[in-house]
């Protein structure tokens, strides 16, 4: 039995011993089988030319495939059950052949039920969101800071270069004296820092305006 055929047969016998066929597309009902199976045996018996140009081309394609004349060679379309059983058989072969077209994607199965015989189009899968740099530089800033920490808490230049990155941005006495106080708190030495007198000499306050420059 040819391969298409047996598929066919396949599906038929399953839905009988189970109640279900598990099509390409899904699962379905035994009913919807032989209501599925009943109509490509119809539309395998139209001819191509009332079946419109791409239905005539799509069952040209069915039965170069299986080898026979469209419709079997009969003149005039007939409901299946009035056929004798070697046309019968040969309609049963289109049926089987336009399911595995169908399953191989060369022609497009139409209709509510022509889902069921095509495979499924398999669904893009998100891949997640890209890992944030900052997640893996952090560890490293965290090292780098802490180097710089123990550089600052062992000798004067060090302190000093820590604080100037700290006030690199601020050229407010307030922002300095808060992050000598912040060095202090965090274990660096008093002396390595500037005192009070040298951010007196870096940040000279500002002389009050005279009586004549406010005229």
């Amino acid at each position: 039995m040819a391969a298409p055929l047996a598929d066919l047969d396949r599906y038929t016998h399953q839905a009988l011993m189970t109640g279900r066929v598990s099509l390409l597309g899904r699962d379905v009902p035994a009913g919807v089988w032989f209501r599925l199976l009943r109509t490509l045996l119809h539309e395998v018996g139209l001819s191509p030319s009332a079946a419109g140009k791409i239905g005539g081309r799509v069952l040209t394609l069915i039965w170069e495939t299986v080898g026979q004349p469209v419709r079997a060679g009969m003149g005039t379309w007939k409901p299946y059950e009035h056929m004798d059983w070697p046309t019968q058989e040969t309609m049963l072969h289109a049926a089987a052949v336009a399911l595995q077209l169908a399953a191989d994607g060369r022609i497009t199965a139409r209709g509510v039920l022509g889902a069921a015989i095509q495979p499924t189009t398999p669904f893009r899968v998100y891949d997640g969101d890209r890992p944030s740099p900052f997640g893996t530089a952090w560890p490293d800033l965290t090292a780098a800071a802490e180097t710089a920490l123990d550089q600052a808490r062992a000798e004067s230049n060090g302190a000093r270069q820590l604080l100037g990155l700290l006030t690199m941005c601020s050229h407010r006495q307030e922002t300095w004296e808060r992050q000598i106080t912040f060095l202090k708190d965090v274990g660096v030495a008093a002396g390595f820092l500037p005192d009070g007198a040298e951010l007196d000499l870096q940040f000279p306050a500002s002389q009050p305006a005279t009586a004549a420059a406010r005229r």
